[in-house]
């Protein structure tokens, strides 16, 4: 899971040690919200820092030779009141205190002034785990601690993801599948707007066939999901539908996910974030932990002990950059060793993925099928457009068998009359742009790309 962390302390004492703590947690990729970013508020302050922590997993806590402020009415100081909160809501802590013996500033010093930071302190040293500082900010060995917090993590989400699902168990599988399904519908619809329900009813199931094989009908793109072989290869061009069709894939998977422990629990991962040479299955696997919002180690960790199966969904191999291409190629040859996991690839054509298939023996490669006219129909039915088939002349209807192409006639070309209708691509995308992505102002930007266009040629 991506983590969050709040530093709890005092502030005009313990500055650069937090600013030490904060870079380290940011090193490490957890998210934090420190203080010395946050704007002015109304709210009162302990009430303002507590609400920070919410939704965070972890508290670093500093703790020097002083509370802070108490706020009227309390009896507590806001450092210590965020420590409370912290543990109401299940964070784990980590405490660092400033050693006795430390040479520290005179004017930070409450030792003696307010009895109730000796007793404060004292209640924290009854305890293993704590950590001790001096004054120089580097003495506060967070990296380490935060080896061992994450692996700890790591180590309790693969439990929960690897043993038969209590409904408190499959918790983060459900939260997977939204996910998923919210990415479809931002997918079919171009926005948030469209929810998942009608999403799922925009679409159509897609078909593939081997890769050359004009000829044959198709199988449906869900059946790829089977376990009839480790790793599949879908190409297809722009538009084509690939990446809806995986997304879709994920949900059902999902689903399954979540009722069968022997179902294998969907990755969705866009690969042209893939961008290294080096430790190539390790960034592949922070790629899939970033969109899957879990530790890389639980990842990992699944995958190595193979308990249960898991099915990566890799959409885009064309979007990696050539240089990292053949890079990736590398870390999925390691991420095939070990089994029973399986691999579904989108990509449009491309050279690099295209020698790998043929230089391997057990990956599969199959190609998107065009929409046919049932499809065509069943769609533009769906779409309150029933009546445009009739009027769409040859090359229309040929141009609508790829999805991105029919999706922009229903957006754009509905209520138009034959005669007003494109009459090729170029046309269509016009249409798009006036109707559809700007509005009134698509009509002058058009206009601006036309006369930009004369002056170039």
């Amino acid at each position: 899971m991506a983590h969050k962390a709040f530093v709890s302390s005092t502030f005009e004492d313990l500055k650069d040690h937090r600013a030490h703590v904060i870079a380290a947690l940011r090193r490490a990729g957890i998210m934090v919200d420190p203080m010395e970013d946050w704007t002015a508020a109304t709210d009162e302050p302990k009430q303002f820092s507590q609400d920070r922590m919410k939704d965070c997993d972890l508290c670093v806590l500093l703790i020097g030779w002083r509370r802070g402020h108490v706020p009227e009415g309390e009896t507590q100081s806001i450092t210590q009141l965020e420590h409370h909160a912290a543990l109401e809501h299940g964070l784990d802590v980590l405490v660092f205190m400033l050693k006795e013996d430390a040479a520290w500033p005179r004017k930070f010093d409450e030792l003696d002034k307010d009895p109730e930071v000796r007793a404060w302190r004292a209640s924290f040293t009854e305890h293993k785990g704590v950590g001790f500082f001096d004054n120089q900010p580097g003495s506060i060995e967070i990296a380490p601690a935060l080896t061992r917090w994450v692996a700890e993590k790591g180590r309790q989400e693969r439990e929960v993801l690897s043993t038969p699902q209590t409904e408190k168990d499959a918790e983060w599988l459900k939260t997977q599948c939204d996910r998923i399904r919210q990415a479809f519908s931002r997918r079919m619809s171009g926005s948030e707007a469209k929810n998942v329900e009608a999403a799922s009813g925009a679409y159509i199931e897609r078909l593939v066939r081997k890769r050359g094989s004009s000829t044959e009908p198709g199988q449906p793109f869900s059946e790829l999901a089977g376990p009839e072989s480790d790793c599949w290869v879908v190409f297809g061009d722009a538009g084509s539908g690939k990446s809806a069709a995986l997304l879709k894939l994920a949900i059902d998977a999902g689903e399954r996910a979540v009722q069968d422990y022997n179902a294998p629990i969907p990755f969705v991962v866009q690969l042209n974030f893939f961008d290294t040479g080096e430790r190539v299955l390790d960034r592949l696997i922070d790629i899939l932990a970033i969109e899957a919002a879990i530790d890389p180690g639980a990842i990992a960790g699944l995958w190595r002990d193979a308990k249960r199966p898991l099915l990566f969904l890799m959409d885009g191999f064309n979007e990696i950059r050539g240089e990292f291409q053949n890079d990736c190629l590398r870390a999925l040859e390691e991420l095939l060793r070990v089994g029973p996991h399986r691999i579904i690839i989108t990509s449009r054509p491309n050279v690099a993925i295209e020698s790998w298939i043929d230089s391997r023996s057990d990956i599969r490669a199959v190609e998107m099928v065009d929409l046919n006219e049932d499809q065509i129909q069943e769609y533009l039915v769906h779409s309150r457009a029933s009546s445009l088939f009739g009027r769409m002349g040859d090359e229309l209807k040929e141009l609508s068998r790829n999805p991105f192409m029919l999706w922009a006639l229903a957006q754009s070309c509905a209520d138009l009359a034959a005669g007003e209708l494109p009459r090729n691509k170029g046309q269509l995308y016009l249409k798009l742009l006036d109707s559809h992505i700007f509005g009134e102002r698509g009509a002058k930007l058009r206009n601006s790309l036309r006369r930009l266009a004369i002056i170039i040629i």
